[in-house]
């Protein structure tokens, strides 16, 4: 189906594009085809449903979560939402096979999903390969790997709203060593406008070490909150 379209409306959510809504404009003589097109999607979202298993996330936690459905199920999608927030986690044979949030992937988009507190998930036992997976973890290792990362996130005390956008001041003097990658991202994305959150999403990296180089870049005062 070839039909012209155009964004109408987006929905943000802490700082991110969480939604987004396409008006669409057919040719003429496409409307049928589009309507039995979403007719089409609606029944198979409908079996998928009949398939699987819903529930809310706040009864088990996510890590238990994940590790009971991977120990039960020979392979399954879980795909989990918070607000406006979707994640998908992707498991087969005991390994991770991927996770996806938004921009994140692997063990740092399942760090993120992990640390929610409720919401909502559906699970099906069965896997939509990606032409992009991420590198097989064993599904208890990423587990663990994520809530490393959450823990160390947790202990980088940066007072700053993930709202905050910065002026970079690169005559500042950095002593001893050049900047790192990590920080050299950093400057170029809160030079390029980014907000605190876009850039922890961007950088693959996990979120302590660039809120930790973010931390070091401000006391530098290179880095100057706006």
């Amino acid at each position: 189906i070839e039909v012209a379209g155009r964004v109408s409306r987006h929905i943000e959510a802490d700082g991110t594009i969480a939604a987004v809504a396409i008006e669409f404009e057919p040719e003429s003589g496409e409307r049928a085809i589009l309507s039995d097109f979403v007719k089409d999607v609606r029944q198979s979202i409908a079996e998928r449903q009949e398939r699987g298993i819903s529930g809310v996330i706040e009864e088990l936690g996510m890590p238990s979560l994940v590790q009971m459905l991977g120990s039960s199920s020979p392979e399954g999608t879980l795909i989990a939402s918070h607000g406006a927030e979707e994640g998908i986690i992707a498991f087969g044979g005991g390994r991770l096979r991927y996770a996806r949030l938004g921009l994140l992937r692997g063990t740092k988009a399942l760090a993120r999903m992990v640390a929610w507190k409720e919401g909502y998930f559906d699970f099906f036992a069965s896997v939509d390969p990606l032409d992009d997976e991420d590198e097989p973890l064993p599904l208890d290792a990423a587990i663990l790997e994520a809530v490393r990362q959450l823990d160390e996130a947790a202990r980088v005390d940066v007072p700053l709203e993930m709202s905050t956008s910065f002026e970079v001041d690169r005559r500042a003097h950095v002593p001893d060593a050049d900047p790192s990658k990590i920080e050299e991202a950093v400057l170029d994305l809160a030079d390029a406008g980014f907000t605190l959150r876009r850039i922890v999403d961007v950088i693959p990296e996990p979120d302590a070490e660039i809120l930790g180089a973010v931390h070091a870049l401000v006391d530098l005062e290179v880095l100057i909150p706006s």
